[in-house]
């Protein structure tokens, strides 16, 4: 990984780039454990490894090298700071507020509609999604692409997050958790090939309260679980269920918890779910929902 450490384009220069990151990783790696890992985050750029360039492994050197950050009182803290900023810079912050369309005029956006009324602006910066904001907030003859284009791309991954309280402290998590103990390709492939829910699929299990005890009450655990899927997927209670019986037994294999295969689901006291077809107001569900603790506004 130090690769990249002296002199960033020197580092860039010595990667084949034109390779693929599979290619990459496996001139640096032999254990298959490792090589799972290093391929693991370009699993959300929207191609599996074999289909990556190998400039891609610098997400790798900045995860290990750069570290992880995490926001003491929860990620909700990024959102209270850039608040705190923007109010001192005179910025006028509307929440609430579905924008639905943007306003266009001799081929300028001049503003934005939404459920609160309309606002007009010298210019209009649109952070959402590409599809969203070309497909749903603009206007057929502004649009920058038709929607048989946009039926023809390949998607990223969407994700199933369940949002967990447990009335114990779960031993052997740490804060960051990466389970390989299913095959990636398979994975891969059930995202990417033949879109699927995933059958043995790998997890990312994030246990803040290890960190932050401000998170979850004393003697309590704060854990939620990702699981990326192929977007668009038919969703409903059946899944969800199912999938989350697999994500307990799995935690209750590898912290030794409560009695059984589903031991940890004993000690679950509180839980929320983000799907693929969650509704508007479900989508908006962090950790800091969770009934213990304070909603951000």
């Amino acid at each position: 990984m130090g690769e990249y450490a002296p002199a960033p384009v020197t580092g860039i220069l010595r990667t084949s780039v034109f390779a693929s990151l599979r290619q990459h990783v496996g001139r640096h790696f032999k254990d298959p454990r490792l090589r799972q890992l290093m391929e693991f985050p370009v699993l959300f750029l929207g191609a599996t490894a074999e289909h990556i360039p190998a400039l891609y492994s610098l997400m790798n050197y900045a995860d290990m090298s750069l570290g992880t950050w995490y926001p003491m009182g929860g990620m909700g803290r990024i959102i209270d700071g850039m608040v705190q900023v923007a109010s001192k810079l005179g910025v006028d912050l509307r929440c609430d507020t579905v924008v639905e369309k943007i306003l266009v005029r001799d081929g300028k956006a001049i503003g934005v509609s939404t459920s609160q009324g309309d606002f007009l602006a010298d210019v209009v910066i649109a952070a959402a999604d590409y599809h969203h904001v070309d497909q749903h907030l603009l206007e057929p003859e502004h649009r920058s692409y038709s929607e048989h284009y946009w039926s023809e791309r390949v998607l990223a991954p969407s994700s199933l997050l369940f949002y967990l309280g447990f009335d114990t402290r779960l031993s052997k998590l740490e804060h960051h958790n990466l389970f390989f103990d299913r095959s990636l390709d398979v994975h891969a492939h059930e995202i990417y090939v033949e879109p699927s829910w995933p059958s043995r699929p790998l997890m990312y299990i994030s246990a803040p309260s290890k960190t932050d005890g401000s998170v979850a009450p004393v003697g309590h655990e704060n854990v939620f679980a990702l699981i990326p899927i192929a977007p668009g997927l038919a969703d409903g209670p059946q899944i969800r269920a199912s999938t989350s019986r697999r994500v307990l037994d799995r935690l209750s294999a590898h912290t030794g918890e409560g009695p059984g295969p589903s031991g940890c689901m004993n000690t679950a006291t509180a839980s929320r779910i983000s799907s693929a077809t969650t509704t508007r107001s479900e989508a908006t569900l962090t950790a800091w929902r969770i009934p213990w603790h304070k909603p951000l506004c």
